[in-house]
């Protein structure tokens, strides 16, 4: 896909995110760590305050933190770096863990069958 308008900056982001994740599978390393370095300096960028979308009201920098840290680890794999891989990885799940979700509660109740 084209590059999106780049005043469209959290877009224009999440495209240099897919590029990277796209060029780390296919090898291209040195290509997803210039793409890792948008995301990076993207997230470092973005003030604490900035909301990603409404209604839930999580942080931008978080959600960004999470696409720096799964490129980081996709690029990691493609480097044979496997504990540098899962340490971004858990880095990306312990911030999504910290966001905020509006899925309504599902209550199981017990089945009295069996």
């Amino acid at each position: 896909m084209p590059q999106p308008d780049p005043a469209m900056k959290t877009a224009t982001v999440f495209w240099h995110f897919a590029r990277g994740m796209a060029l780390a599978a296919t090898g291209k390393v040195a290509d997803a760590d210039a793409e890792y370095k948008v995301v990076s300096d993207a997230e470092e960028a973005t003030s604490p305050d900035v909301v990603f979308a409404m209604p839930v009201n999580n942080k931008a920098k978080d959600v960004l933190r999470i696409a720096r840290d799964v490129l980081g680890a996709k690029i990691a794999l493609a480097k044979k770096d496997n504990a540098g891989a899962i340490a971004k990885l858990q880095s990306a799940v312990a911030t999504q863990d910290m966001l905020k979700y509006s899925e309504p509660r599902i209550g199981f109740s017990r089945c009295a069958s069996h």
